[in-house]
């Protein structure tokens, strides 16, 4: 009895082990198949890098590039966004006029297709492993913000979690939960060449005459700043 107990209780775990796991065998393929029944590709690039318009045409640019998504996005936060969207800038891609354009939800097996095919969107110049994962000590992140608003004023532009409160722009994107939807990676190569992902967009090039320029130590402490809000 005792044995049978045993092999009960075992089965009991792989069956639960295979529901945990049982979103990771998503299919990109059928992810594709919705996403282009959708017709997500009439707003967003998936062929990268993609080239700059002239400025007076960008407020006809419907959404932003994903051509890099497996390299930018974390898998859980992508599905639960797409399920229950809600803009992460106030104002719409491409121009300063308050954001209107709704972004549809996906039922929740949709959303993991989808994302599992978003995932295997990888830009290969995005190095990985170089941002570490850990949790930033107090005195890091103290540093990490004065990087943020102090070298560079960011939340001029972006709304950041300060000590009173969320405050800061809205012409970028929030950085408000950016640990849970951004890959460290991915923002460390994105502050190194912004125009490399979005030749469109106003992210300043730092290093340029009008911007001081961050060491990469400074970068890398950034990223991981960031990639801990």
């Amino acid at each position: 009895m005792a044995i049978s107990n045993s092999f009960c209780r075992v089965g009991i775990v792989l069956a639960l082990t295979c529901g945990q796991i049982a979103p990771a065998l998503a299919d990109p393929a059928a992810g594709k198949t919705i996403f282009d029944a959708q017709n997500c590709g009439s707003c967003h690039a998936i062929s990268g890098p993609v080239t700059a318009v002239a400025v007076e045409e960008r407020s006809k640019l419907k959404g932003p590039p994903i051509w890099f998504a497996g390299s930018k996005f974390k898998p859980d936060w992508l599905v639960a966004w797409l399920q229950q969207p809600t803009p992460v800038r106030r104002v719409n891609y491409g121009s300063l006029d308050e954001v209107s354009n709704e972004h549809p939800a996906l039922p929740a097996a949709d959303a993991e297709q989808v994302v599992a095919y978003l995932s295997s969107l990888i830009d290969p110049e995005t190095q990985t492993g170089l941002i570490s994962k850990e949790a930033l000590p107090r005195r890091k992140m103290f540093r990490g913000e004065k990087l943020f608003t102090k070298k560079q004023v960011c939340f001029g532009c972006h709304e950041y979690p300060s000590k009173m409160g969320d405050i800061g722009g809205f012409t970028g994107p929030t950085m408000v939960g950016a640990g849970q939807r951004l890959q460290g990676d991915w923002v460390y190569a994105f502050l190194k060449d912004p125009l490399h992902y979005y030749p469109n967009g106003r992210m300043p090039v730092y290093g340029e005459k009008a911007y001081e320029p961050y060491t990469d130590e400074e970068l890398r402490l950034l990223s991981q700043y960031l990639s801990n809000l």
